[in-house]
Formats: C-alpha cells, structure tokens, sequence
C-alpha cells in the first residue's frame, strides 16, 4: 500500500515453486481510505483479495496461506509525502474455521 495521492496497492505470493509473484498491480486508486481491504483464504476457494472497492484476486490456488509480511511505503523521490504523517493503522486478523467454531464470535487480533 502506497501513500495518498496515489494510494498504490499491489498484491505479491511467494510460492515454493516460482516464489515470489505479484499477481496485482494498482498504481493509482489501489486502496481506498475509508474502506478496509480484505485478504481471506479458504482451502477450498484460496485467496481472495479486496482493495476496499472491489475484488482484484479471486480463487488464487497458492496452496499452503500463511501471511509472512506487510508492508505501507512512500517516499518514492525526495518530493513525495510522508507514507504516514499521522493517525493510525489498524490491522485485524481473523483466524480459524467458522465450521468447527462453537462459539458464534470468531477469534480477532488487533495490532495498533
């Protein structure tokens, strides 16, 4: 994810036979600020991404989903803005089968 104006959003797998593939690309509009972008995955359907728009990667097979990084960036040239001058970043992480789950609230992490 890249600073505003451009709010830049790419999407990358590192899989063990062809390691590591962005498989979507935005340069401009990528991410949108008042919406939350969504990565779920599912044995059956695999990976599905949501900018906060719209689906960009659907039923990607990546086999095994674990998430191994993230990163927000700016600063590509001396005049670009600061990646983030103020505010927040909120990342939740849901985990688990909903299926096997007794409880009807699923398990959340949040990192400030």
């Amino acid at each position: 994810m890249g600073a505003i104006p451009d709010n830049k959003f790419w999407v990358a797998v590192q899989t063990p036979k062809e390691g590591y593939v962005v498989v979507h690309s935005d340069l401009e509009r990528g991410w949108y600020p008042q919406a939350k972008s969504i990565v779920s995955y599912t044995d059956r359907a695999g990976m599905t991404v949501n900018n906060g728009a719209r689906i960009v990667v659907t039923n990607l097979n990546i086999g095994e989903f674990a998430i191994g990084s993230y990163s927000v960036y700016g600063m590509e040239g001396s005049t670009d803005p600061p990646a983030v001058n103020s505010g927040s970043l909120l990342l939740e992480f849901l985990s688990g089968d909903p299926s096997k789950n007794a409880s009807t609230n699923p398990s959340l992490f949040e990192i400030l």
